[in-house]
């Protein structure tokens, strides 16, 4: 039996079980774990500029001028810098 998937149905596949495990990860109560693993799968399948503007995320935030940016702040001794 051999299974054949489309690049769609691949992405499909991963964002759902990613989503899945994200959940159940990152969050202690059934309602926070299935919000944010919706959260999740709409990010991995690039439906990110359909969320809502005030969307919790922790990492990232949303704003108009800039779009999606980081509110985690690196040491500066940790930031990448070009040789």
């Amino acid at each position: 039996m051999v299974l054949t998937l489309s690049h769609f149905n691949a992405a499909l596949l991963f964002s759902i079980f990613a989503s899945t495990v994200f959940a159940i990860t990152q969050r202690t109560t059934t309602r926070e774990m299935f919000r944010y693993g919706l959260y999740c799968f709409s990010l991995f399948m690039g439906f990110e500029h359909h969320l809502p503007r005030n969307s919790v995320c922790p990492v990232f935030r949303w704003s108009p001028a800039q779009g999606w940016t980081s509110k985690v702040s690196l040491p500066t001794s940790a930031k990448l810098t070009h040789a």
